[in-house]
């Protein structure tokens, strides 16, 4: 194979997706946020609304084909099948691999939750997920040890399954500025309020158009809320 090297995000999804790759080929794993240039590289699951910096890549993604397609600069492959519920399924169909059935319904699961859960649940996993996590079960999965894959999720997901019911608790705790612009104070020492209070936002975005989450620290003495928008909407 001529490429020597798989890029993948901080998902569990596409890590698992990465790691059937590296099972199969004598391949390096990248983990990555995108923000840097990515030559002759395969490239596992890309959020849509990156900027594709890509030279000489093979893309694999499961949604937004025809988007994808016209925005994939000259000089790349894409490999896009939206009928998979997740990258995990898809690679494993390619790769003609056996993923336990437990693992394929655990993605599809993440994959088909209403646009809201989604995107929260994936913005949650981003800010929490540490790049040692993503590497021990990319090391699991090309283990073959599938029980320590779900064990892995089931604790990161039982953690902070909670902070969703929160968030979803909190868009209640908006304060309305002006028309379609909003913000919520939580306390930056506490963690799961700082957690939830981000993820609010995102909720929030259904009704809103502009959402900021304000640490207590951020606030400034007999700042009026106007103010407060005004000055984080120029920062």
């Amino acid at each position: 194979m001529r490429y020597t090297q798989v890029v993948t995000s901080f998902s569990i999804d596409n890590a698992i997706a990465a790691a059937l790759f590296k099972k199969t080929y004598n391949v390096s794993i990248e983990i990555t946020n995108f923000t840097k240039p990515i030559h002759e590289s395969i490239v596992v699951g890309i959020p849509y609304s990156t900027e594709l910096n890509l030279t000489g890549c093979m893309i694999f993604v499961n949604y937004f084909c025809r988007e994808f397609s016209a925005k994939l600069p000259p000089g790349n492959i894409l490999v896009c099948d939206a009928e998979y519920d997740s990258m995990t399924e898809m690679i494993a169909d390619i790769l003609e691999m056996d993923v336990p059935d437990t693992i394929l319904n655990l993605m599809k699961n993440i994959e088909t939750l209403q646009i809201d859960d989604k995107t929260a649940l994936a913005i949650l996993l981003e800010l929490i997920m540490e790049r040692n996590t993503i590497e021990e079960i990319i090391s699991s999965v090309i283990k073959s040890e599938w029980n320590e894959v779900h064990k892995i999720f089931g604790s990161i997901y039982q953690k902070h399954a909670n902070v969703l019911i929160d968030a979803k608790r909190k868009t209640h705790e908006i304060k309305i500025v002006k028309r379609g612009v909003g913000y919520i104070i939580y306390n930056v020492s506490n963690e799961l309020e700082s957690l939830s209070s981000k993820i609010a936002t995102i909720y929030a975005l259904k009704d809103l158009e502009t959402v900021f989450a304000v640490s207590y620290t951020h606030l400034r003495a007999h700042e009026t809320s106007l103010h407060l928008v005004c000055r984080l909407l120029l920062e």
